[in-house]
């Protein structure tokens, strides 16, 4: 099998963050089509930003680009160690929320805004430092399942976030 013969080199175009009022959070999630889908259901969420914190998958990964539709190029990427990402939400004014299978039924509980909802690799879940910082939320399921899929959790919760919360765009 040969390549297709063309190649491209293209400036990233430069985006900026003037305010956050919603933060997506991706803590080392490592599959490519979990952090592509999580992007893309950011962006029809209205999420301001994504935050890459410890060793996610690179969201320049082929398949990450190919899992969002292009949403890549349309919402602005930060990554950072934990101390840099205490202060980018300390400048923004956030509220930090976690999905945790122990946390607060999203459905009972009205995160604030500015938030950032952050979210874990399916395995783990969130960071122990994340566990540290952030207010626990939880989407209640009816029969006993371990857990959700991150991306299908992530949109559930971002969707609920946008719903519940005052100042959401309306889909």
């Amino acid at each position: 099998m040969q390549p297709e013969g063309c190649a491209a080199e293209v400036e990233f175009p430069y985006m900026r963050c003037q305010k956050v009022q919603k933060l997506l959070v991706a803590d080392g999630i490592k599959d490519p089509g979990n952090l592509g889908t999580l992007i893309r259901t950011a962006l029809a969420f209205a999420f301001d930003a994504l935050y890459l914190l410890h060793d996610c998958v690179d969201p320049f990964n082929d398949k990450v680009i190919r899992s969002t539709k292009s949403a890549l190029f349309s919402l602005p990427i930060f990554h950072g160690s934990a101390s840099e990402f205490l202060l980018f939400c300390k400048h923004h004014s956030l509220n930090l929320y976690q999905a945790d299978l122990e946390g607060s039924a999203i459905t009972h509980y009205q995160p604030k805004q500015p938030l950032a909802l952050i979210l874990g690799a399916e395995s783990q879940g969130t960071s122990p430092f994340v566990k540290k910082i952030a207010h626990a939320l939880t989407i209640p399921m009816q029969h006993q399942t371990e857990s959700l899929n991150v991306a299908v959790a992530g949109g559930i919760l971002m969707y609920n976030i946008s719903n519940l919360c005052p100042n959401s765009t309306t889909i």
